[in-house]
C-alpha cells in the first residue's frame, strides 16, 4: 500500500478467512480489490510454461493474472452478514469443544470402569486362591 497506494488493483486469492482482513483494509482505504478462487489462478498459471511452486511465484502469478485478465471488483459483505458468520463460527467451535469434552469424559469414564472391574476381578481371584475358596464355588 505504501509503494502503490490506492491507485493499484489488488488481486487476492480466497483462501479461508485469511484474505478477508486484508481485503477489508484495502477497501476501507479506497483501493480496488478483486478476490479470485485459487483454482482459477492455478489453472491460469498451468497454461503458461514455468516450473516450481513457492509463495514468491504464486505472488508473481497473481500479478500476471491481474495484468492479463478482466477483474471484477470485490465488494465486502454487509456488516450484519459478517457478524452472523462470525457467530456461526463461534457456535461451531463451542460445539466441537463440547463434543471433545464429552468424548474425553467417556474415555476416562470407561477407563475408570474397566480399572474398577479389573480390580474386583483381581481381588476375587486373590480371594478364590487364598482366603475363601468355598465362597466362589457358586460363581
Amino acid at each position: 500500500m505504501r509503494t502503490c497506494g490506492a491507485g493499484c488493483c489488488y488481486v487476492l486469492e480466497a483462501t479461508g478467512s485469511y484474505y478477508l482482513a486484508l481485503a477489508y483494509f484495502l477497501v476501507e482505504r479506497g483501493a480496488p480489490v478483486t478476490v479470485r478462487n485459487p483454482l482459477v489462478v492455478r489453472r491460469f498459471s498451468q497454461m503458461h510454461p514455468g516450473k516450481g511452486k513457492s509463495d514468491r511465484k504464486d505472488a508473481q502469478w497473481l500479478l500476471r493474472y491481474g495484468q492479463q485478465q478482466p477483474l471484477p471488483a470485490w465488494q465486502p459483505d454487509d456488516a450484519v452478514l459478517v457478524e452472523c458468520r462470525q457467530s456461526e463460527q463461534v457456535s461451531e467451535q463451542l460445539i466441537r469443544q463440547k463434543t471433545l469434552k464429552i468424548q474425553t469424559e467417556s474415555v476416562i469414564g470407561n477407563y475408570t470402569l474397566r480399572t474398577l472391574i479389573l480390580d474386583i476381578r483381581l481381588a476375587a481371584d486373590s480371594a478364590r486362591n487364598n482366603d475363601a475358596p468355598d465362597l466362589f464355588k457358586v460363581i
